[in-house]
Formats: structure tokens, C-alpha cells, sequence
């Protein structure tokens, strides 16, 4: 794109960031208002049923064990979209060991199978680059959850000297659907593009054995991938 002024390069930032923004917000009113409300929403009709139910011990029984389960449910939402908002507070760790504590968390959250493998030796990133991959594998992980529909995720880091390669792919998009999807994803500039163009990394679409193939590559050394 070319700029004719500086006040223009910087407007369409600001329209960038503004838009960025604007779509977390509603990604987040999403996560809140589908998984989290109708979680708490079972709690509320187990409280029901049990003044329904107030002279029956064994019925009152049953419904507080499901009851429980629902408000553990709840509680792990809860706590995954918290580790999705919050900075990581773990700069010691290992960009290896936090991604293993974001598939654990979704796991507990969603009921979905997690498999994660790395390969080579992880090298040092600096806080910005980690956090902006964090995020991004975080939001590849939700959208194969939430518009995929996958029940297992398949998540692998392969390291070969400063450059990374993140692969994420999914068994929830039938086969015939996926060359639509990747079209309609290799013009979409959503939030996991821009993040990437942040940091210099590269954001690729295919079809896999199971389903949805999304790549990311970066390079520290800037070398291309």
C-alpha cells in the first residue's frame, strides 16, 4: 500500500488498531456470552430443579452432582479466557512450556483431545515476539473450536535454528468445505494475520489428512521461510 503523507500512514494505522480492537471485543462478548453464561445459565437450572425436587433426597443427589461438574465447567471457562486476556506472567518459561499450559487449560474447558509435539531446541525470544505467538496459536486453537467444531487439535513446534515453524491442524472441517474455507481465509486480515504482520511472521492455509492445516512461520534472523 502507499502512503501519500505521514498523517495518511498514520490514520490507517489507528483505523487498524481501532479494528483490531473492535473484533477482540466482540470475541470476547462471544466466548462470555456462548460458553460462559450458558455454563452458569446450567448451574441456575440445577438450582431449580432441586426446589422442584425438595422431597426427594435421591433426585437432589443427582442434580448436585451434575451441578458440580457444570460449576467446574464454568469455573475452567472462566479461567482459560482470564490466561487469554491476561499478559503472560511467565517470562522465565519457555514459549514450549507455555503453550502445553494453554492446551491443558483448553482441554479442562472444552473437553476437546490435545496432541503437541515439539521438535529442535527452542531459542530465546524476546517478550513481544513471545507473547504475539502465544496469542496467535491461542486464537488458531479457538477458532478450530469454535467454527471447526474439532474434536482433536493437533499442535506441533519445529525449531531449526532462529526459525520457527507452528503447525495447528484440526479434524473439524469436512474435506469438501476446506478449499472455500482456505480462500475465504487467505483474504480475511483478522486479528491472527495483523498480529503476525506485527513480529514478521507468515500465515499459511492448507489441507491436511484430518482437516484445516493453519501454518505460522517466523524467523528471528529475518531470513525468509
Amino acid at each position: 500500500m502507499f502512503f501519500k503523507t505521514k498523517s495518511h500512514f498514520e490514520n490507517q494505522v489507528s483505523q487498524k488498531v481501532v479494528e483490531t480492537a473492535e473484533h477482540l471485543m466482540v470475541q470476547i462478548g462471544t466466548e462470555i456470552h456462548d460458553d460462559v453464561i450458558q455454563r452458569l445459565s446450567l448451574v441456575r437450572l440445577h438450582i431449580d430443579n432441586i426446589n422442584r425436587h425438595i422431597d426427594n433426597p435421591v433426585q437432589i443427589q443427582k442434580t448436585i452432582i451434575e451441578m458440580t461438574a457444570d460449576f467446574e465447567n464454568a469455573i475452567n471457562s472462566i479461567r482459560a479466557l482470564s490466561h487469554r486476556l491476561m499478559p503472560s506472567q511467565f517470562e522465565h518459561e519457555s514459549l514450549d512450556m507455555q503453550i502445553q499450559e494453554i492446551c491443558k487449560l483448553f482441554e479442562k474447558s472444552t473437553r476437546r483431545i490435545f496432541h503437541y509435539t515439539l521438535s529442535g531446541s527452542e531459542q530465546p525470544l524476546n517478550k513481544h515476539i513471545k507473547l504475539n505467538l502465544l496469542r496467535i496459536c491461542q486464537e488458531i486453537i479457538q477458532n478450530s473450536i469454535r467454527h471447526s467444531h474439532a474434536w482433536n487439535i493437533w499442535i506441533s513446534f519445529k525449531w531449526s535454528g532462529t526459525a520457527v515453524e507452528v503447525e495447528v491442524e484440526d479434524d473439524g472441517t469436512s474435506v469438501a468445505k476446506l478449499n472455500q474455507t482456505i480462500s475465504e481465509l487467505d483474504i480475511k486480515n483478522n486479528s491472527i494475520r495483523i498480529r503476525a504482520k506485527s513480529i514478521g511472521a507468515h500465515v499459511s492455509y492448507t489441507i491436511g489428512r484430518k482437516g484445516l492445516i493453519t501454518k505460522v512461520k517466523y524467523n528471528s534472523q529475518n531470513i525468509p521461510l
